[in-house]
């Protein structure tokens, strides 16, 4: 039963941190390439939920670099 249960908890946060790289790839797409701290405070992110999702996308390759803290994405 341990274990049912922490699978479900473990499903539930990849679940939002899924979620939440997929709002910052959105919203990168529709309005640009952004700087980190922007882009954090217009999607109203904690740090951990912020960096745990700019952490999947970079895994993911769909964010190419951290220029001069900015966040860049491949548009295709």
């Amino acid at each position: 039963m341990f274990l049912l249960n922490q699978l479900k908890i473990n499903t539930m946060i990849t679940e939002r941190i899924g979620s939440n790289a997929g709002k910052i790839w959105d919203f990168l797409n529709e309005q640009g390439n952004q700087s980190l701290k922007e882009l954090k405070e217009k999607l109203k992110m904690t740090d951990p939920q912020f960096y745990l999702a700019v952490g999947w996308l970079a895994r993911e390759g769909e964010m190419l670099d951290f220029e001069d803290n900015t966040a860049l994405i491949d548009p295709n």
